[in-house]
């Protein structure tokens, strides 16, 4: 009786180490985060699959369903929302975008981008050529060839893209890699909206790189072209992805970086209709190819 007791307890103390161990085994050798965070939670919320990111842990987020956890851009009840706050809180009350490019091909949506400026024409101080435009790794890329030849696309639905977009008020954010050093900007990259009648309805430069990071209005007063410029933005806006964005109201625009409101200036476009633009084009400090590229993770547009 005593040897069965005792070998009834052996087995016991064998399972339950077994078991412990196995679980032990289970949390410290999880194949993936995916793995870890279903361990920790106790819940799986779709199939999970690997979200490169930049700016996660080992340059890879975690993806449940139509959820991102730890990627570029904010979201609120699992809907992406825009970035107001901080880098990491979205904003209530906007849905779901009406215009929206993730840039998760291999190729640009053309039938959201004209793939030139008018068919090549000039613009900050270089021509525009397709040929300069990358869809790769999640990111559009636009880079500079030359002293002469650049790279933009556009919304414009009087370009070449159809049917392309405009907006009147309404939030458009993208989040961008400029190049450059510390406070210094390459080239000549933005990130704008623009009207069918410019000057006179305006021209928003959400985020512009003008030797340093800028953010600028345009309008016409009294037959006279204004460049509400704001000098340079202090901080460090290149070298890494950060979100950029305006909320484009009657009468006024609210200016976000990485959510946090950094300008706000009365309007004179009659909120007409504008056009979205992102471009490279040459001045101060010239850095060609992919040394001096801009790279565009998303760009959404919200209206309320």
């Amino acid at each position: 009786m005593k040897n069965i007791n005792r070998r009834l307890v052996i087995s016991l103390v064998v399972l339950l180490s077994a078991m412990t161990g196995g679980f032990l085994i289970a949390r410290s050798y999880a194949a993936t985060s995916a793995e870890s965070l279903e361990a920790e939670s106790g819940i799986v919320a779709g199939n999970a699959s690997a979200n490169g990111d930049s700016s996660a842990s080992g340059g890879d987020s975690v993806k449940f369903g139509n959820t991102v956890i730890a990627s570029g851009g904010c979201s609120l009840d699992d809907i992406v929302a825009p970035c107001v706050g901080n880098a990491t809180t979205g904003a209530s009350g906007w849905g779901q975008p009406v215009f929206a490019d993730e840039f998760d091909g291999t190729t640009l949506d053309t039938n959201k981008w004209a793939t030139s400026w008018f068919n090549g024409a000039e613009l900050n101080n270089v021509t525009t050529n397709p040929a300069n435009i990358g869809v790769s790794n999640g990111n559009l890329i636009l880079t500079l060839k030359s002293a002469s030849e650049g790279a933009q696309v556009n919304t414009n639905p009087n370009d070449s893209v159809k049917p392309g977009f405009e907006f009147t008020t309404g939030f458009a954010e993208a989040r961008i890699f400029f190049p450059g050093n510390g406070s210094s900007v390459y080239n000549w990259p933005a990130w704008w909206t623009t009207s069918q009648n410019w000057p006179a309805t305006g021209e928003i430069d959400i985020a512009e790189g003008l030797c340093t990071m800028t953010s600028n209005y345009h309008y016409l007063e009294n037959g006279n072209h204004i460049a509400d410029n704001s000098d340079t933005i202090p901080g460090t806006w290149v070298n890494a992805f950060h979100t950029f964005a305006v909320d484009r109201q009657v009468n006024k625009n609210d200016i976000y970086f990485d959510g946090k409101l950094i300008r706000t200036y009365a309007t004179h476009d009659n909120n007409s209709p504008h056009y979205l633009v992102i471009n490279i084009g040459r001045d101060c400090t010239q850095k060609l190819g992919a040394e001096g590229a801009l790279k565009v993770d998303y760009v959404r547009v919200w209206k309320r």
